[in-house]
């Protein structure tokens, strides 16, 4: 995979469907358990039905894709009628650190703008600096820290 660094542009960005949908979950979860070594999914019960708890409700679920390879997610979930929440941001480990999120994340920011929503907030775990980093990066500013996550908003 030489061409690695040059995959933005060719990264194709979809809605989550019934195909995808074990793969997306896959992928969250391999996530979830890279960061936390007892992971389960006592916590995360959207996850046993992502088109369900996702696109049955209304809400968005993206996924990016790369040579049919599904390599990311993302959730906007409403808030309040103004404010979105980005959730389930996960990046295949071997796809970090190339802006494969940051791809995600812009996917994200333009349904929050159809749908009109005129801030977007999301959270992560205080020990997720590279996460932090990136929403930073991106326009994000922390509005609070509680019980070891960090809190951080965006207006759009």
């Amino acid at each position: 995979m030489e061409r690695l660094d040059y995959i933005i542009n060719d990264i194709k960005i979809k809605g989550l469907s019934d195909n995808t949908e074990m793969e997306a979950k896959t992928l969250i979860i391999e996530g979830l358990s890279e960061y936390f070594a007892n992971y389960n999914g006592n916590k995360n019960l959207d996850l046993n039905n992502l088109m369900q708890n996702y696109i049955g409700k209304g809400e968005t679920f993206l996924i990016g894709l790369y040579e049919d390879d599904l390599i990311c997610t993302g959730g906007l979930i409403e808030e309040d009628r103004y404010t979105g929440r980005i959730v389930r941001m996960s990046v295949k480990k071997e796809y970090r650190r190339k802006g494969v999120a940051t791809v995600i994340l812009k996917g994200l920011e333009k349904v929050a703008k159809e749908k009109g929503y005129n801030k977007i907030v999301l959270e992560t775990t205080e020990g997720w600096s590279k996460a932090i980093n990136l929403y930073k990066k991106n326009g994000y500013t922390e509005s609070k820290r509680i019980e070891g996550n960090v809190h951080l908003v965006k207006k759009l």
